[in-house]
């Protein structure tokens, strides 16, 4: 009896544990289920979905970026890439005896590469062009080679090559930005990358394709004005080529808004050719933005500061007297001399138009070491300009604890200080905006592919000297060119203020070059309602080498190239009526005329570009006909603004030049003279407004080939 019930304890016991061992068991499992299942969810998603599927990344088109216009000048089109899927290939060998030819690769390299056990995909060869895509794909279809894809990416694109190349920057085979606008806007102007998605079944054979499309990034309009971007380019080329300059960099600068409309470095760059290698001098020199870079001592162009600080502590008038004792200054031991010696007693205003050093000495020992450096810094030197570009540097400007006894008579003549072309032609413009330093900026706003406008510059502004401060150095830079150290400017009917620079460069070793020399001139246009503010600087000319002498005649030209293209009204009352009668009369002609066959056939109309309120309105057209210059071959009186610095034009562009390849100067013609000149160089013309041309592009002097495209506007 006593057995048998220790039998069934025992065998409850046992069932007892059994069951804990199953209910122990059982929780084991949904705990091991749930963690699996929730907190390892995502993890063993993503293993498996990659044990399933292969994909590629498909870049989006990159944004487009467009001059203040509209025109195109940095766009991404649709290219073919060719990759591999390694588990589909069947016959590596095969691959590689068709394909290696084709691609300029090496047969063996590219055999162990398909071979080889790492990586399920990889690229053969991205972004080819059409003509070597064809050629592959027919290889690929008749020798049915499987496992070789094509894709589509973009490849960036600047249609006017090496317009703007500088400020836009370029890119590199992953459509990032890398220099430029295209580097500062880089996240703006990307857009979403999409994949190609390819899932395989469990014999790792394709079953599906699934594309996941990019979306494309947004446009960006920048400020500059592409047709006046090329002729600043075009001058300072051919600039380059007289002077024997080592560089020229030009900027042209909205003083009141602040928007740069050209900025320009000779030598430049094609965008669309990438770097050869990495670490090449030569060629990162070259790329590099040398207006926003480079550093240089600004010699007399600094003098504004010193001018403008003394005369808005009212510690001296243009009339007042100031003694430059025979040209020289001798400042505890150092003796400073002028240019032109035996300048003795003269006028504040001649001091400065003459380009003393001595009397701008004087002027800094008014104004005292500590407001010299507080101007120097209200004018943005010693600091960026916060311009939207990568690269910029601040310059070199020495604290005032660290002047030597000197340092305030160098300064005052601009040594001692290193600056940037912007900075200098910010400082100019301040003085051209009435005395506020507007931020320069080269971006206007970005814009969705559904219109809204995702940004927009704001620039930033700082009064610096007072208004009235401002209009009486104004009237001191005119004498500069009146009168001063840049009569070589003529531009009839305008008003021109500025100031010459030419500063021995600074050695390696030490102390200052006697051969080598930075030349610049710095100023605005029109003097009685500034519409431009320009700057250029040439980097070891040879030869003539002072300021006045070889950048002033550029200004010249770039600031005739501004007014013409904006059409910007002159100073001179006379001149505007001279232009009033000259546009009626061009009226009157056009009525006239009859419409032409050729114009049918040949123009295409295109839409009138958008003004916006940031961009001032032109009330007078710039081409003023001079009453006795006959054009020799039309008999016709020429019309053109009168540059006393170039009496002659260095290329021909006359009506009659359009067929020798060489871009002809519409401005001022009818629709029907404009068709004919194109339609003499097989260019494709494209017309928005009516009238007369009032711009065009390509500009004046520019070769051209067949099949261009010429586009004009008439107002």
């Amino acid at each position: 009896m006593k057995t048998r019930k220790k039998g069934k304890k025992s065998s409850g016991v046992r069932l007892l544990c059994l069951a804990a061992f199953f209910v122990f068991w059982m929780i084991a499992i949904v705990w091991k289920l749930a963690w699996l299942q929730v907190t390892q969810h995502e993890h063993y998603r993503a293993r498996a979905e990659n044990q399933r599927t292969d994909s590629v990344q498909i870049s989006p088109l990159r944004g487009q970026i467009t001059d203040r216009n509209g025109q195109s000048l940095g766009e991404s089109n649709l290219t073919e890439s060719l990759f591999v899927l390694k588990r589909e290939i069947k016959d590596p060998e095969k691959i590689s005896r068709t394909l290696a030819p084709l691609l300029g690769l090496n047969e063996g390299e590219l055999m162990q590469k398909l071979t080889s056990a790492t990586g399920g995909s990889f690229w053969l060869r991205r972004k080819l062009d059409h003509e070597n895509a064809k050629l592959i794909s027919a290889a690929i279809t008749q020798n049915k080679l499987s496992g070789v894809h094509f894709v589509q990416e973009p490849q960036r694109y600047y249609p006017h090559k090496s317009l703007a190349a500088h400020l836009l920057g370029f890119v590199n085979i992953d459509e990032e930005g890398q220099a430029g606008v295209e580097l500062a806007q880089d996240k703006n102007l990307r857009g979403k990358p999409g994949r190609a998605i390819f899932e395989t079944d469990g014999r790792r054979q394709p079953v599906n394709f699934q594309d996941v499309p990019a979306v494309n990034g947004p446009r960006l309009e920048t400020t500059i004005d592409a047709t006046l971007q090329h002729q600043v380019e075009t001058i300072i080329e051919r600039a380059r080529g007289t002077t024997k300059a080592r560089s020229i960099s030009a900027i042209v600068l909205d003083p009141k808004t602040g928007e740069i409309i050209a900025l320009a470095n000779a030598p430049d760059f094609d965008p669309n050719v990438r770097p050869k290698r990495s670490g090449d001098q030569e060629e990162e020199t070259v790329r590099r933005n040398r207006a926003i870079t480079d550093v240089y001592e600004p010699g007399s162009v600094f003098k504004i500061v010193t001018y403008s600080g003394v005369i808005e502590e009212g510690l001296a008038k243009p009339d007042d007297k100031v003694d430059c004792q025979g040209g020289q200054i001798t400042i505890h031991g150092r003796t400073i001399r002028d240019s032109h010696l035996g300048t003795g007693v003269v006028t504040v205003a001649d001091a400065l138009a003459k380009s003393s050093n001595v009397g701008a000495i004087k002027m800094a020992q008014k104004l005292g070491e500590e407001r010299l450096a507080k101007y120097v810094s209200l004018f943005g030197f010693g600091q960026k300009t916060k311009i939207d570009l990568p690269g910029e540097v601040s310059g070199l400007v020495n604290p005032l604890k660290r002047w030597s006894a000197t340092s305030y008579a160098s300064i005052a003549m601009g040594h001692e200080v290193g600056v940037t072309a912007l900075q200098a032609v910010t400082a100019m413009a301040t003085i051209a905006n009435g005395g506020v330093r507007v931020q320069p900026h080269v971006v206007r706003r970005v814009i969705s592919e559904d219109g809204r406008v995702i940004f927009e510059t704001k620039p930033e502004t700082q009064r610096v000297i007072s208004e009235q401060t401002a209009r009486t150095v104004t009237g001191m830079l005119e004498d500069v060119v009146t009168r001063g150290t840049a009569t070589r400017i003529r531009l009839a009917g305008y008003k021109v203020a500025g100031k010459t620079g030419t500063a021995q460069k600074v050695l390696e070793s030490g102390g200052y070059s006697n051969s080598k020399f930075v030349a610049s001139f710095a100023g605005f246009i029109p003097a009685t309602n500034p519409r431009f503010a320009i700057i250029v600087v040439l980097d070891e000319p040879v030869g003539l080498h002072q300021g006045g002498q070889v950048a002033a005649p550029i200004f010249a030209e770039i600031a005739e190239a501004a007014i013409a293209a904006y059409l910007v009204r002159p100073d001179s009352e006379e001149y505007q009526r001279q232009i009033a009668a000259a546009q009626e009369k061009a009226r009157a002609e056009t009525k006239a005329e009859p419409k032409p066959e050729t114009a049918k056939s040949t123009a295409t109309p295109e839409p009138q570009p958008k003004k916006t309120a940031a961009q001032p309105q032109p009330t007078v057209a710039v081409a003023a006909k001079k009453p006795e210059a006959k054009n020799a071959e039309t008999g016709r009186q020429k019309s053109e603004v009168a540059v006393a610095a170039t009496p002659q034009r260095l290329v021909n562009t006359s009506l009659s030049s359009a067929s020798n390849g060489t871009m002809p100067d519409l401005r001022g013609s009818s629709l029907r003279a404009a068709t004919q000149a194109c339609a003499r160089l097989d260019l494709k013309l494209k017309v928005a407004g009516s009238g007369t041309v009032a711009r065009q592009f390509p500009a004046p002097g520019a070769r051209v080939k067949p099949g261009e495209v010429c586009r004009v506007e008439l107002q």
